[in-house]
């Protein structure tokens, strides 16, 4: 979905007179707010199809709630079996898990560490068939 066409809490508060933050309290729960003024907020919400920005989201809490997984062939069933299990153990703590493929290669896996560091993930799953690696 393009930025520019992406509903914001500012564009949910501009239509309804209120404070981004009354927005934000009312989607998330928290706070003193209104019974009926936490329905409108929700309703306008669903009516456009609002989805929290989880950046913004992540730059509140120093959480990015994604982890990073580096396998050396996602072909491999093995590693297929692996990132199955590993996402499925992820969703149980409301994490996601970004995959990235090496094909064995030591300078992709470098490339991928340092790729899923800016991101920000939370934790790296490093899977490598070389025990020789420095980084």
């Amino acid at each position: 979905m393009p930025r520019e066409g992406r509903v914001t809490i500012y564009k949910i508060a501009e239509e309804l007179g209120v404070s981004p933050s009354t927005v934000s309290r009312a989607l998330n729960n928290t706070g003193r707010i209104s019974n009926e003024l936490r329905e409108k907020i929700i309703k306008l919400a669903e009516k456009y199809n609002y989805i929290p920005n989880e950046a913004a989201k992540g730059l509140r809490t120093k959480s990015s709630m994604l982890l990073g997984l580096i396998v050396p062939d996602i072909a491999n069933p093995y590693y297929v079996n692996v990132a199955r299990g590993a996402q499925d153990e992820a969703d149980r703590y409301g994490y996601s898990i970004a995959i990235c493929n090496t094909d064995d290669k030591p300078d992709l896996e470098k490339k991928r560490i340092i790729t899923l560091v800016k991101k920000q993930v939370d934790g790296l799953l490093y899977l490598t068939s070389s025990i020789m690696t420095k980084h």
